[in-house]
């Protein structure tokens, strides 16, 4: 009786660690799925499946990135001409030089 008392035991400790286990486990795959649904996992996998969509959204991505680098090529070329009319773009050897030059050719084009 003594030794049967004894497995009996050691199999309730087991069974015990065992549902720990399986109740941990559940824990950890309940928290996976809520941070997978919470990070739109699934949506990016649609995006991933649907070759027209993400064509779409990179070609858009491209014109928008295009156009912002005229844009901001143009404010940025027009600021620094301005400046350098400002600090007197005559007085600085090389740049005032071919900056004479692109002017002059500008005006007998236009």
């Amino acid at each position: 009786m003594g030794v049967l008392t004894l497995s009996t035991k050691r199999l309730d400790r087991k069974k015990q660690r065992e549902e720990k286990k399986r109740a941990w486990m559940r824990e950890e795959m309940h928290r996976l799925a809520a941070s997978l649904e919470h990070e739109k996992v699934d949506e990016y996998l649609t995006y991933l499946t649907d070759p027209k969509r993400m064509l779409w959204k990179n070609f858009i991505g491209g014109v928008a990135r295009g156009l912002g680098m005229a844009v901001g090529f143009s404010l940025l070329g027009a600021l620094l001409i301005y400046v350098l009319q400002k600090v007197g773009w005559e007085k600085i050897p090389f740049i005032g030089d071919m900056i004479n030059d692109i002017m002059n050719i500008i005006e007998n084009k236009l």
